[in-house]
């Protein structure tokens, strides 16, 4: 029989401080990726379920035309959606564009937003942000990290700005 003492101290031995240490990593990035999967899910579903194909078809032939210009072949579907405030491409396996109603009020066309929504569809942005994430959780407890997270996100969108300013 051990006691209390000898449990304790033997619960400190090396061996199990590193293994205690691993599992508590492992367990906080695996909860922190499904979370941020589960979070993802739900907003997109929200998105989608406030959502509509757009209708306008001045907008449908010059999202086209733009689809044409930049070589892709099988066009994303086109939403609008009035949660949200501003343009985004949705979806991991099944890409879509989302655009706030806000657009069709404005009086500039949407030329420069669908030529950036596409330029993230064709760079496969949406893969390499979670890449990212994969690998934040994975550094969950190193602030570096979640640092380049933001700036690789941050020129990410401004890469796709200048791309689409200078076609």
């Amino acid at each position: 029989e051990t006691s209390f003492a000898q449990s304790f101290i033997n619960f400190f031995d090396t061996g199990n401080i590193v293994t205690s240490a691993g599992l508590i990593w492992l367990g906080t990035a695996i909860f922190l990726l499904i979370k941020k999967i589960w979070d993802y899910h739900n907003f997109v579903r929200f998105v989608r379920w406030n959502s509509t194909p757009v209708k306008n078809e001045a907008y449908i032939e010059n999202y086209i035309s733009i689809c044409n210009l930049m070589g892709i072949i099988n066009p994303q579907v086109l939403y609008v959606c009035g949660s949200i405030g501003t343009p985004m491409l949705v979806g991991i396996l099944r890409h879509e564009i989302i655009l706030p109603e806000k657009i069709f009020k404005s009086s500039s066309g949407p030329e420069y937003i669908f030529r950036h929504e596409l330029t993230h569809y064709k760079r496969l942005d949406i893969f390499y942000k979670w890449l990212m994430q994969i690998v934040r959780y994975n550094h969950w407890f190193n602030p570096l990290v979640y640092l380049v997270s933001n700036e690789i996100n941050k020129y990410c969108e401004l890469s796709c700005d200048e791309s689409v300013l200078e076609s």
